[in-house]
């Protein structure tokens, strides 16, 4: 990356970060304030899909809901302030926080939407693609309960949260499908004039970055704003999630 923008080092600067270890995240934020940079831009990015076996968090929570939920949560709580103070100084604009989520939010458990908190680590309740919808349901729903408790709160302080849906783009995230080979011969023909390089997929994920006039709350799938599923407008489902990963990532503030 740093090539291709012609920094060679300079303004690229890569530090480490597991989305999935609580602790990691806690290291990262510390390190990344340690540095005294600015902070305008916040991509949670993080995304494991479809694991086909229920597996574990080194925090003992459900892989895929911690990886792409969890992590993000934490880190834009101990990075928040952060936002706040840049967005303060004169000239700054405005700050902007970017859940990646996926028209895969409409997958999610039924009827609950979000998994009650004792079954959200139950092996027993576990369904792949539920769980990777409840996952990407997560991201909608922390971004626009984020944002209205920054509007409610709001002090002078330019910061708001969208999600976006990226579109289908081939990347390492298909990893874990498990489809026959010549299904996948089929499936390549049939779905590639459908899906998006990685600059394209990178495409709304920028715009919302960076464009001038963005909702903040707002679900964004190519460069526009668009529908999201029933779950993701309830407020109450966000505050529900909102406590349940306040509860577990409150020991790492």
């Amino acid at each position: 990356v740093s090539r291709e923008i012609g920094g060679e080092g300079k303004l690229v600067h890569q530090m480490e970060l597991d989305l999935s270890s609580l602790e990691s995240v806690k290291g990262f934020a510390r390190d990344f304030k340690k540095t005294g940079k600015d902070l305008n831009i916040l991509v949670n990015n993080a995304g494991i899909m479809a694991l086909p076996e229920f597996r574990r968090s080194k925090d003992g929570h459900e892989l895929q809901w911690a990886t792409n939920h969890l992590g993000h949560f934490l880190l834009t709580h101990l990075l928040l302030d952060k936002m706040k103070e840049t967005s303060r100084k004169k000239g700054a604009p405005q700050g902007r926080i970017v859940n990646v989520s996926s028209s895969a939010h409409y997958m999610s458990y039924k009827p609950k939407g979000i998994l009650d908190e004792e079954e959200l680590s139950d092996p027993s309740v576990y369904k792949p693609w539920s769980a990777y919808g409840q996952a990407k349901l997560s991201n909608v729903l922390h971004a626009r309960e984020l944002n209205c408790r920054l509007k409610e709160g709001a002090k002078g302080d330019d910061v708001i949260a969208v999600a976006v849906h990226p579109g289908v783009i081939v990347t390492k995230l298909q990893r874990h499908l498990k489809v026959p080979v010549l299904m996948q011969s089929v499936g390549k023909v049939a779905v590639t004039p459908f899906l998006k390089s990685i600059d394209q997929g990178a495409a709304t994920t920028v715009y919302c970055a960076t464009a001038p006039s963005i909702k903040g709350g707002g679900f964004y799938a190519d460069c526009n704003e668009q529908g999201s599923a029933p779950e993701s407008k309830r407020r109450d489902l966000g505050k529900k999630l909102w406590a349940i990963s306040e509860k577990y990532a409150k020991a790492f503030y």
